[in-house]
């Protein structure tokens, strides 16, 4: 879970964990690329989109170029609903808007890992690739 804000970062990670989710926690997008860039593995990230330093939308840009950072599932968390173009642009999955729901989580989760899957089976051609599903336990482990 990258956000800023302490108080973002509870509620998402007790809805994460609701679902059956082991979370980390970054605070800011330098902080989440340097623990990916650092060998971290991670299922997928939940990005807030305007944070100060390196914003969600230049962390994922960072994400995408680093080694494997094209196979996880990226999630845009804003509560500005005219950001979506610039999620999609970063090269974020999903974009969830404020507030969020477990439900709105779940299906973004699904969403975003299909589109990983198919972008994944594209380039490895005829060995499919499979991620877990929200009815295997810990299914995500997230920034």
């Amino acid at each position: 879970i990258n956000a800023e804000y302490m108080g973002n970062r509870s509620v998402m990670g007790r809805l994460l964990q609701s679902l059956g989710c082991a979370c980390g926690m970054a605070t800011d997008g330098a902080e989440a690329v340097a623990r990916l860039r650092q060998g971290e593995r991670f299922d997928g990230v939940l990005m807030d989109g305007q944070m100060p330093g390196l914003c969600g939308w230049d962390a994922t840009k960072e994400i995408r170029r680093l080694p494997g950072g094209d196979t996880i599932p990226i999630m845009g968390v804003t509560a500005d609903v005219s950001a979506e173009t610039r999620c999609k642009e970063a090269g974020m999955d999903e974009v969830l808007f404020k507030p969020l729901t477990a439900a709105s989580l779940s299906e973004a989760w699904q969403r975003a890992v299909r589109n990983r899957i198919h972008s994944l089976n594209r380039l490895m051609g005829s060995t499919p690739v499979t991620f877990p599903s929200l009815h295997e336990p810990h299914f995500l482990d997230a920034v």
